[in-house]
């Protein structure tokens, strides 16, 4: 004979003076990553035709001293400046030499003809070539022992002026000559 014991399982009693734990909550998710840190310019293309551009320079520190500077792509790449690095020594040997060629101080120099500070709205340069790429860039500057040291990252806005569209038009020249064989 052969007895069958149903499986079961044993259910506890509630009891009042018991209480279930509280589950754990779960943890605090891990917060998202900084967003990329602010820019210290931003740098907006406001307009451009054939032959210039226009654009503002919004520094993220109104108080900041700070360089812009624009230049062709083709000069940049002419002269071997690929980074932001090389683009600030480069205008750093080149503010010396201007310097020394006009017989004034660096400090001089940066002061009268490079040196901004606050937003500057609807910068216009003029006498680009049609379909030319043009650089805009600007860095955070404060002078140190008589030359400008850079105090933040350079920020570059790259684009290209209106390619000209060649038109086809007729022309008519009249030409009057009068005199002898």
């Amino acid at each position: 004979v052969a007895i069958v014991v149903p499986s079961c399982t044993e259910k506890p009693v509630d009891d009042p003076q018991k209480e279930e734990p509280t589950p754990e909550p779960d943890p605090e998710p891990d917060p998202e990553p900084d967003p990329k840190p602010e820019a210290a310019f931003e740098i907006t293309l406001t307009g451009k035709t054939e032959l210039s551009y226009t654009v503002d320079i919004i520094p993220a520190d109104k108080e900041m001293t700070y360089f812009y500077l624009t230049e062709t792509g083709k000069n940049l790449a002419d002269r071997g400046l690929d980074t932001p690095e090389e683009i600030i020594a480069y205008d750093l040997e080149m503010i010396q030499a201007e310097a020394e060629a006009y017989e004034v101080t660096v400090e001089e120099l940066v002061n009268e003809y490079y040196i901004n500070v606050g937003d500057i709205y609807a910068l216009t340069i003029q006498g680009i070539p049609p379909g030319e790429e043009f650089v805009v860039y600007a860095y955070g500057v404060e002078m140190g022992e008589g030359m400008p040291k850079p105090t933040t990252e350079l920020v570059m806005l790259r684009d290209t002026t209106v390619a000209s569209t060649p038109v086809e038009q007729p022309m008519a020249i009249t030409v009057d000559v009068k005199g002898t064989n």
